[in-house]
């Protein structure tokens, strides 16, 4: 049993350390080996990799845009590679441009190019399969990443080298912050 700020929580793990739950007023519960997160850094807010019904995307979005999401999705867990475009590892903008071509969309290779492709979305407008920007004060000009956005207020993200790609709100405490624009491609 755990108490926090004021609401009481039963966790069980079960010997898995992927296990995620959502907790009082969206808080994420992220079990990290015998310790359990929640919330604080990007790392602790991230989906069970190990559950195909964790995310769906939404009904009424558009065909490209769910094939794009939806392949986006399929690639969670896989590492990220510098430079990687697959099929065993990508980077940021490998990953977006894969997810496209499996809408029969062709977009350019790198961010900086993907930023200035298709039509521009707010937050508010925000589709399956629409690019995410962000500016992060990585090397080089921004936006750098771009994350795939899967619906309701989920995105598909390749964190950095170490990192596996995974699923994280995009309201969540470290990028919401460093949000540059969205594109919806096609």
């Amino acid at each position: 049993m755990l108490h926090i700020d004021s609401f009481t929580l039963d966790l069980q793990a079960r010997g898995r350390s992927d296990r995620t739950v959502k907790t009082y007023r969206d808080a994420v519960a992220w079990f990290a080996g015998e310790h359990l997160l929640i919330g604080g850094e990007p790392n602790a807010i991230a989906m069970n990799l190990d559950d195909p019904t964790a995310h769906q995307v939404p009904a009424d979005a558009s065909e490209q845009g769910r094939a794009a999401a939806e392949w986006a999705l399929d690639q969670v867990g896989k590492p990220y590679v510098w430079g990687g475009t697959g099929p065993h590892g990508f980077d940021c903008s490998g990953l977006t441009m894969k997810a496209w071509e499996a809408a029969g969309v062709a977009i350019p290779r790198v961010t900086t190019d993907q930023v200035n492709f298709g039509t521009s979305a707010t937050l508010d407008e925000l589709a399956p399969g629409d690019l995410l920007f962000y500016d992060t004060g990585g090397p080089g000009d921004p936006p750098a990443p771009v994350t795939v956005y899967v619906g309701d207020g989920q995105m598909v993200n390749v964190p950095s080298t170490g990192k596996n790609i995974r699923v994280e709100p995009v309201d969540g405490p470290y990028y919401s912050t460093r949000f540059m624009s969205a594109v919806r491609p096609g």
